[in-house]
């Protein structure tokens, strides 16, 4: 779905790892040779991992997408209005389990943002939180990375 209407093509270099490959470029036994269109070399550009992680339920389910897009929206605009936690830099992630009433439940530290009452705030405004109830057959927790800039 990433490479859909480009003119990528995907190398699979390892059993987690793929190179997106330009489909005018070639591939040599010593790696990547890059041809542009008339035969000419190419600049490479080299990305950091990316990791993307989709529950296949999600993936399957339209209703748990809407509904994701839901809960991050709420979650970011809960974090922007309490003083604590807005205009603050911090990446973190954190588990949360959303009962039938939509109450934010246990919300649990995955990845810290480095400051401990920061973290507590952040653990405190999730778990006042009441978002719609989650579809049917969502499994939980719900899983968020927040990265705010």
């Amino acid at each position: 779905m990433l490479v859909d209407g480009t003119d990528l093509i995907i190398h699979y270099t390892g059993p987690q790892d793929i190179t997106l490959v330009s489909s005018g470029a070639t591939l040599g036994a010593d790696g990547l040779e890059s041809t542009a269109p008339g035969g000419g070399p190419t600049e490479t550009l080299t990305l950091d991992t990316l990791h993307v992680e989709v529950a296949l339920e999600a993936a399957q389910n339209a209703d748990f997408g809407d509904y994701a897009r839901t809960v991050r929206l709420a979650v970011k605009q809960a974090l922007a209005r309490d003083p604590e936690t807005a205009d603050r830099i911090y990446d973190l992630q954190i588990d949360i389990w959303i009962n039938r009433e939509g109450r934010v439940r246990q919300p649990r530290l995955l990845r810290s943002s480095g400051r401990p009452g920061l973290d507590t705030a952040i653990r405190r405004v999730l778990a006042t939180m009441v978002i719609k109830s989650p579809p049917v057959g969502l499994s939980q927790p719900i899983r968020i990375a927040v990265s705010a800039i």
